[in-house]
């Protein structure tokens, strides 16, 4: 599936070409990071979803090049996370909404990492602007981080959508988090929205408890 992934992106790129268009900007992934450092680290325990950032690399390796040999503005949107109504119910963000706001989190407990990783969530809305603004005013070969700006724990993140939603688990988080972080802990400058902000002057308008509101009110 990642495989045929990677060649209708290719074919995404060559009909764009065909048709005209200057310029193609690719959804990537912050999991990019993920599956290089993992790739070159000894022992690393790989999983499914190992796969799918592998595949994002390897398309943005491959779209990148292919681009420059049509003569095409390239651009790697490299998304952190995003969430918001109408998201996948198998989706994190929304998936812990729905045990809350059902009940389901009374009869599974919920179950989270330690946390301790840096994580950085973008509302949809501010996502869908983001991709506007690099499609008008960003610059030829970057590659723009789209996110909030505001990377943090993501204990940190969690901790606030309990204390918002749930009384019964706001009182007792240290019970929903492990003692490990499964993966690649990234840097904190990998979130970073610097380069984003300064060519196109984009900013997060919907903080992360206004997200959240707006994806628990839909569901």
């Amino acid at each position: 599936m990642q495989l045929d992934s990677i060649k209708i992106a290719l074919e995404a790129l060559e009909n764009s070409y065909k048709i005209g268009c200057k310029r193609f900007i690719f959804a990537g992934s912050i999991m990019e990071h993920e599956a290089w450092m993992l790739a070159w680290q000894d022992g690393a325990a790989l999983r499914a979803r190992d796969g799918y950032a592998a595949a994002k690399y390897c398309a943005t390796v491959m779209l990148k090049s292919r681009a420059q040999e049509l003569g095409m503005e390239f651009i790697n949107a490299v998304i952190t996370n995003i969430y918001g109504r109408g998201d996948k119910k198998t989706r994190f963000i929304t998936d812990t909404l729905l045990k809350i706001k059902y009940g389901e989190a009374k009869t599974v407990p919920l179950r989270f990492s330690a946390g301790a990783q840096m994580y950085d969530f973008i509302y949809l809305d501010d996502a869908a602007r983001a991709f506007a603004d690099i499609g008008e005013k960003g610059l030829a070969g970057r590659n723009y981080v789209v996110g909030s700006g505001s990377a943090r724990p993501l204990r940190s993140f969690l901790e606030e959508l309990l204390y918002e939603f749930s009384s019964e688990l706001r009182g007792a988080p240290d019970a929903l988090f492990g003692a490990a972080n499964p993966g690649v802990e990234l840097p904190l400058e990998a979130f970073s929205v610097t380069s984003l902000q300064a060519d196109t002057g984009f900013t997060a308008r919907i903080s992360f408890s206004e997200g959240l509101r707006r994806t628990y009110e839909a569901l």
